[in-house]
């Protein structure tokens, strides 16, 4: 079983839950992030066996020693962005962050012969394709083969990550185990004020009343302690090995509206449909949609096949309810 593990993007919302779990399997951990979180700060000072390590991954040769006195590597780090304009410095530094940093990985555990184990976040952005039949059902075995002039970078650079960790690494079974871990949107108690920026914005955006309708959108939710519980499970079975998707529950935004409403009262949480005219006005002003986003998911619904998933992980997910509250209420808990 192994026990000395070095995991990215060690303060991210998803990494923060791993890097916890971790320390109850009493793991010597090497935790590499961009900047030190205060969460991680106090637990490197309760734990000897947690080591943090200020990196850029997408650095040439970045990892090429981190990992030398490891078994196990997680990647988890990533940049997310919602619809980057093209050619802008954040469409660029989502590009190098995830491919370049991705390939600096792969690099690092190539050249150290010790690791023999390599777990993969990778996302359902490298799953799902604007092309498909609206009446697919996703598993492993589809990829997204939008190009990068038709997609959001952040959907094509995870994709394009895990196509150079499979390229790397074939055929599988192979040394090191891989294991690549496919989510949707991780929701789930945020460890540091800073998480409240990831995807969890949706929900906190509908409480608040930031969101003043709800849009024909749908989504499928994973909580982050069941993603955590899925990679430490991943790093220490040695008999778990391949893709791996993880939907979780699926809702409409006015569904997530109405949950929030049920649990808090006093919530602004919008109970009516945002017509799709007035979506497409909103792209206008709105940096985090775009008129592509729209037509592709306005009033889409997508279905998936996890049978592999909750077989091999004997998972099931939290409430998709409890994991709304919980979310919200570690929000209004929590302070910078």
């Amino acid at each position: 079983m192994p026990r000395h593990i070095c995991i990215t993007g060690a303060s991210g919302f998803l990494g923060s839950h791993i890097v916890e779990q971790l320390l109850r399997h009493d793991c010597t951990i090497d935790a590499l992030l961009r900047r030190p979180t205060a969460h991680l700060q106090r637990l490197a000072a309760r734990h000897g066996q947690l080591r943090l390590h200020v990196v850029d991954l997408a650095q040439p040769g970045a990892c090429n020693t981190l990992f030398s006195d490891c078994d196990t590597v997680i990647h988890c780090a990533a940049s997310v962005t919602n619809n980057a304009r093209p050619g802008s410095r954040q469409w660029h530094e989502t590009l190098k962050m995830n491919v370049n940093g991705t390939q600096n990985v792969i690099e690092g555990i190539q050249q150290s012969a010790g690791v023999h184990t390599f777990v993969h976040t990778s996302s359902m952005a490298a799953i799902l394709s604007p092309d498909t039949p609206a009446d697919h059902v996703f598993s492993e075995a589809d990829w997204n083969h939008a190009s990068l002039e038709t997609s959001d970078p952040y959907w094509y650079s995870k994709t394009a990550a895990e196509r150079l960790v499979t390229d790397a690494f074939q055929p599988w079974p192979c040394e090191p185990r891989v294991v690549c871990i496919n989510p949707s949107v991780i929701i789930g108690p945020v460890l540091d004020p800073r998480h409240a920026a990831t995807s969890i914005a949706i929900l906190n955006d509908l409480h608040t009343g930031k969101t003043p309708a709800c849009p024909d959108l749908n989504f499928h939710f994973v909580d982050v302690r069941d993603l955590a519980e899925l990679h430490v499970r991943a790093a220490l079975d040695k008999d778990i090995e391949g893709r791996f998707i993880v939907p979780g529950h699926e809702a409409s935004m006015l569904e997530l509206a109405a949950m929030i409403k049920r649990r808090f009262p006093d919530s602004k949480a919008p109970q009516r449909r945002a017509p799709d005219w007035l979506m497409y006005v909103s792209a206008l002003f709105n940096p985090r949609l775009s008129r592509r986003y729209l037509q592709q998911n306005l009033g889409v619904r997508r279905a998936f096949d996890d049978r592999r998933t909750r077989r091999t992980f004997q998972l099931d997910y939290r409430p998709l309810e409890y994991s709304v509250a919980e979310t919200l209420e570690s929000l209004s808990t929590s302070s910078p």
